[in-house]
């Protein structure tokens, strides 16, 4: 985008979010917002503004925390009760995702460990109308940022079994793995690290995969002293 050397005699500043809204910010508002996260240069872009990074309702929990935080009244409790409240638990991580990106690192620290003390009952009630889909991206995030993830996987995993039930999950996984010929097989294994590699190598042992457990020993034991070692200091990296 280019930037904007005109003078917008405009009240508000428009910016489109990740998600196509238009989200209108007054001047004042824009100003603070841009004196947070100067380095981005967002007040040098053409207006609309693309905020590429962060659907509309978040940005508008943003933009209000950046006003509490210049007025002196972001209180942890505020933030409790009022800024994180009624956000669901992917909005939730969403907004973790946001206040990463914009370096927000008080914004990130809170929101993290609002969710960690929700209790698991807390959040069953929190993702039961969630999708399948929207399921995934939770447990994934929560792998990604959560210390102390338990809670929330005991929450969420026994929704996610009334969508597939784990025979349902084994049998796909299965088809989808004798679907394939022994050249893509190969291909696959050749670009796994070893982690990737030793479970490959325990499905195909549980599900009696012979052809395709050989192969990933085969791979294993082509690999010299070194490479074995190299492979391994990956992984404690």
């Amino acid at each position: 985008m280019a930037a904007d050397g005109d003078c917008n005699k405009s009240n508000t500043v428009k910016c489109i979010c990740s998600d196509k809204k238009v989200v209108e910010v007054d001047r004042k508002t824009w100003e603070l917002f841009n004196k947070m996260v100067p380095e981005e240069g967002f007040h040098r872009l053409r207006e609309p503004v693309e905020m590429y990074f962060v659907r509309s309702t978040a940005f508008k929990k943003i933009l209000t925390y950046c006003v509490r935080i210049s007025d002196g009244s972001c209180s942890e409790r505020w933030m409790s009760d009022e800024l994180l409240h009624s956000e669901s638990l992917i909005g939730l991580f969403h907004l973790v995702e946001t206040a990463e990106f914009l370096n927000f690192e008080s914004l990130d620290a809170f929101i993290l460990k609002y969710v960690e003390d929700k209790s698991e009952a807390e959040i069953s009630y929190m993702v039961r109308n969630e999708e399948l889909q929207s399921l995934l991206k939770i447990v994934k995030s929560a792998r990604f940022y959560l210390k102390n993830a338990e809670k929330l996987f005991s929450a969420v995993l026994p929704l996610m079994a009334k969508y597939v039930g784990y025979e349902n999950v084994r049998k796909a996984a299965r088809d989808h793995i004798l679907s394939k010929s022994s050249n893509q097989l190969s291909h696959e294994i050749h670009s796994q690290n070893l982690k990737s590699l030793i479970k490959i190598f325990k499905v195909a042992k549980a599900e009696k995969l012979q052809p395709l457990e050989d192969m990933v020993v085969q791979y294993v034991d082509s690999k010299s002293k070194k490479e074995l070692v190299q492979m391994v200091s990956t992984e404690l990296c």
